[in-house]
């Protein structure tokens, strides 16, 4: 996946992203629906794969323009659930070469083995641990823009023109990402 960052703004290309079917099976079939209970399951798997897009963007954003400075590891690479519960982040984030974080994924595994449900959540010593070792617990979100809220552009493909691109993504509602740091 290429990324671009131009004036504050994260542009992928990722088209290339291809997610892990099976991954994606198992969360939908699995995570727990905690903003529509209605939704097709349609609309469900493309509101998952969008938001692992996201969390990929995310990830590599961070790997090739912070790698020097911040280490990260995904959820999903700490979990031991075969994705049968609801992830509580997305990943963890510190300061490349400051801490060893053994402890806290052994911590959040437990947490995962002790949920009785599919919610899974971190303990309080999970977090005192994170908050200890400066650990930050991230939380990646994606939305569409909604049709009503877009306005023309006069789009040309050029993006370099950061301007441009912005008024592209508010006409075609090109999915949007952020991610909420929590600690």
């Amino acid at each position: 996946m290429r990324l671009t960052l131009q004036n504050h703004i994260v542009c992928a290309d990722y088209g290339q992203v291809h997610l892990d079917a099976r991954v994606v099976g198992q969360i939908i079939n699995y995570t727990a629906e905690t903003w529509q209970p209605d939704r097709p399951k349609k609309e469900r798997e493309c509101n998952i794969e969008q938001g692992k897009i996201a969390e990929e963007i995310t990830e590599q954003f961070i790997r090739q323009y912070y790698s020097q400075e911040l280490s990260l590891k995904t959820y999903d690479e700490i979990r031991n659930d075969d994705f049968k519960k609801h992830a509580p982040f997305d990943f963890l984030l510190w300061k490349t070469g400051t801490v060893n974080i053994a402890f806290i994924e052994e911590a959040i595994r437990q947490d995962i083995a002790r949920t009785p449900n599919k919610f899974v959540k971190l303990s309080n010593v999970t977090r005192r641990l994170c908050r200890t070792l400066g650990v930050k617990i991230v939380e990646v979100k994606s939305t569409n823009i909604r049709n009503d809220l877009k306005v023309e552009s006069d789009f040309t493909g050029d993006y370099d023109n950061v301007k441009s691109v912005q008024n592209c993504w508010r006409r075609s509602g090109v999915k949007m990402m952020y991610s909420v740091i929590r600690s």
